[in-house]
């Protein structure tokens, strides 16, 4: 397939405002010369069947995006002669153009070879990895794309009966770079994460089920860090969210 898609600046960031937030010493500007995110894009998929329990699939993609929008960073402003010196500064801009290229793999299938109660188990898991190049960023080369994950994978195991229904899942996202900032050691990443989840349905009859669902259990944290070095910048926590019911 060859696509191209479209993605315009959000309204707020075409306003050319100034906020400025003296307590903090931080500075944010708008930017009204901001263009809209232009990507050409090529994937290539195939996928193999294998009776009615199920698939795999692999395929490689590539996409060349001009005006890609990042937001940039500065914590040493210089503007308005001196009066914000200093400050932290931000806004959203236009990189000249990026190229992402990548691959993925995938399968899923209903294990009804196996003996037993084994056979009403369900195995899926995929990958996807992605590589990563931009330009255009001032005083900056080859940085990755913002929001971009290198690496992420996806599994889950099912078990299904006539009346009970089992799932346990795993998520995970490698870091990727969040805000771009005058320098590598400033630039700010969203850290890696992993999430654990399981939910299941008994049915006690046509009319009634009992359901329940635990999600976070590794109790993953959401944090950011400055640099390559892997600085803190934020961290917090949400511990295990769970759920009981009847339906």
């Amino acid at each position: 397939a060859y696509t191209v898609s479209i993605a315009r600046p959000a309204y707020f960031d075409l306003v050319p405002y100034r906020e400025v937030v003296s307590e903090d010493e931080e500075i944010a500007f708008g930017n009204p010369d901001l263009e809209a995110t232009v990507s050409n894009n090529f994937d290539l998929m195939t996928e193999y069947y294998f009776g009615n329990l199920g698939l795999i699939h692999a395929g490689v993609f590539i996409k060349n995006i001009d005006n890609w929008l990042y937001v940039f960073s500065d914590d040493n402003f210089e503007g308005f002669s001196g009066q914000y010196a200093g400050f932290d500064y931000e806004q959203v801009r236009n990189g000249k153009s990026a190229n992402v290229t990548g691959f993925e793999v995938g399968v899923q299938s209903k294990l009804n070879f196996l003996p037993g109660f084994l056979r009403n188990i369900t195995l899926y898991g995929n990958y996807t990895y992605t590589n990563s190049s931009t330009d255009g960023v001032e005083g900056r080369s080859d940085i990755p794309l913002v929001g971009a994950n290198k690496h992420m994978f996806n599994a889950s195991l099912a078990y299904e009966s006539k009346n009970f229904f089992l799932r346990a899942s795993l998520n995970y996202a490698g870091a990727a770079l969040d805000e771009v900032g005058g320098n590598e050691f400033e630039d700010r990443w969203y850290d890696e994460q992993t999430f654990v989840d399981i939910n299941a349905t008994y049915s006690i009859n046509d009319q009634i089920r009992i359901f329940a669902e635990a999600k976070n259990l590794t109790n993953q944290p959401l944090r950011y860090y400055q640099g390559l070095v892997g600085r803190t910048m934020q961290l917090e926590y949400y511990d295990i969210n769970w759920n009981l019911g009847v339906k």
